[in-house]
């Protein structure tokens, strides 16, 4: 396994639709326990429309919501069903990792080596911004994961993106 980390910005904003916790909840839309339900229905996205192309994935902690979906050129003219959100422009930390199947890059090395993110975070005097004003974002580019043909990367990759604070 491979983790790289980095600090980027984020010059466009990055409109996802999908799947909203607080909506599926309030419409009873779609049936869920928890939010650890959503990563169940990834097939509910199909009828996602304006997907930007190359087709990416995001589940997005924002705003006291979740929401799975994808990346879209525009939000408007989506079925009833769909919410979406806007990651705004700006610094994150971007952690990469990699892994030998699918299932074990999110079911076991999800967020890569924490030895790696950690020498990253003292190094750079840095801090997650948690809570209602941070963002965590997991991304998921369907060239890179392993689930299009051919993939563009020898293992399934990922990254997640997270707000940052100085020390």
């Amino acid at each position: 396994m491979k983790t790289t980390v980095e600090l980027i910005t984020l010059k466009d904003e990055i409109i996802v639709s999908g799947l909203g916790y607080k909506k599926c909840r309030e419409t009873n839309s779609v049936k869920l326990n928890s939010e650890w339900d959503f990563y169940g229905k990834w097939n509910l996205l199909d009828g996602v429309k304006n997907v930007k192309f190359p087709e990416t994935d995001y589940a997005v902690r924002i705003n006291s919501d979740f929401y799975i979906g994808k990346s879209v050129k525009s939000s408007q003219n989506q079925d009833e069903i769909y919410d979406s959100c806007v990651i705004p422009t700006g610094e994150y930390l971007k952690i990469t990792w990699n892994s030998e199947s699918f299932d074990k890059l999110v079911m076991e090395d999800m967020g890569g080596d924490k030895a790696v993110v950690n020498a990253f975070f003292e190094e750079n005097k840095l801090e997650k911004l948690l809570g209602s004003d941070g963002i965590y974002i997991e991304v998921y580019p369907k060239n890179t994961i392993g689930k299009e043909e051919p993939p563009i990367t020898e293992f399934p990759e990922m990254y997640t993106l997270v707000t940052i604070n100085s020390k």
